[in-house]
């Protein structure tokens, strides 16, 4: 917040607070939660599942007798390593979703879209403001700049009178 105040305008703050409170008053953090919960429970069923496949084929090899072995954790931590690598993509999706509906309750909400879109720029000082496609889909958790602002100027164009 002290960036936001000492780097931003009136209409960037304010699209900014409105952004965030439509995290609220969508419930994105008890949907979130939920997420987890399913994702945590169905990690642990797919790594115990995997973990046990393997010992079916290599067990013997590797001399691990069973789940609470001490010599399986490498296999445990590696099975987890994959889940988390490869369900990044649907994670970041979710998020990212949940971001855009916020985006869009800040945007019909405060009506500032030149401030939203002025200050999806300033994050581009961190943040990649225009990254290709399928980089978007797998590695970003939010919309890029581009797509915010885009977003904006479309909000703009369809919802206020240019004098």
């Amino acid at each position: 917040n002290d960036n936001l105040v000492n780097n931003c305008n009136s209409s960037e703050i304010k699209a900014v607070m409105v952004h965030e409170m439509g995290h609220y008053v969508m419930n994105h953090i008890y949907k979130t939660l939920v997420m987890i919960g399913i994702f945590i429970f169905l990690g642990f069923f797919l790594v115990n599942w995997l973990f046990h496949k393997a010992l079916q084929y290599w067990g013997a090899a590797w001399k691990i007798k069973d789940l609470s072995d001490i010599g399986g954790l490498p296999l445990l931590i590696l099975l987890f390593t994959f889940l988390v690598f490869f369900s990044t993509p649907i994670t970041n999706n979710i998020t990212r979703t949940m971001e855009i509906e916020s985006d869009y309750f800040g945007l019909n909400i405060a009506r500032e879209p030149d401030g939203f879109a002025s200050v999806s720029m300033k994050l581009s000082a961190y943040r990649k403001i225009n990254p290709g496609y399928w980089e978007e889909i797998i590695f970003f958790d939010h919309p890029s700049g581009k797509t915010r602002v885009l977003t904006a100027m479309k909000w703009k164009a369809e919802n206020l009178e240019i004098p």
